[in-house]
């Protein structure tokens, strides 16, 4: 399992206050419910991939021959 960042509490704070949309208590709120899951032994991890949704080929269509 690779290893979390960990952001530093002046950077976290200068983040939120850069953006004023960020409801402070739902990030807080966020945070403790992943430590308490972590805490249950809970895995947490993204459920989504950066790769395109067609795949790696650029054009979309799989060549079948190679």
């Amino acid at each position: 399992m690779p290893k979390k960042r960990k952001i530093s509490l002046s950077h976290k704070k200068e983040m939120l206050d850069r953006n004023a949309k960020i409801n402070v208590d739902t990030v807080a709120a966020h945070e403790k419910l992943e430590r308490d899951l972590r805490k249950l032994g809970v895995e947490i991890k993204p459920s989504f991939n950066l790769e395109p949704p067609l795949g790696r080929n650029r054009t979309g269509i799989h060549n079948r021959n190679g």
